[in-house]
């Protein structure tokens, strides 16, 4: 995938029209949303406000994805 300035400058404009164009569509679709996750080791996962529960949902599926050695949590402890 080759971006350039002139690219980014014009999606950006794209960007503030009220309808987009298909191929405008496609091409933000091809460089923000089908990039490759690459697989990473972590020392930790760190979940920032144990309270929400959707960061420790998060945090479970990184865990399982990757495992790593430990969780650590900051925040409130559950009810």
């Amino acid at each position: 995938m080759n971006t350039n300035i002139e690219e980014l400058k014009y999606l950006i404009k794209e960007l503030e029209k009220e309808t987009l164009e298909p191929k405008t569509i496609d091409r933000i679709n091809e460089l923000f949303f089908s990039f490759e996750r690459e697989e990473k080791d972590y020392d930790a996962i760190l979940v920032l406000t144990s309270s929400a529960i959707k960061r420790v949902e998060k945090a479970v599926e990184v865990y399982h994805q990757n495992p790593c050695p430990m969780i650590l949590s900051g925040g409130s402890i559950f009810p």
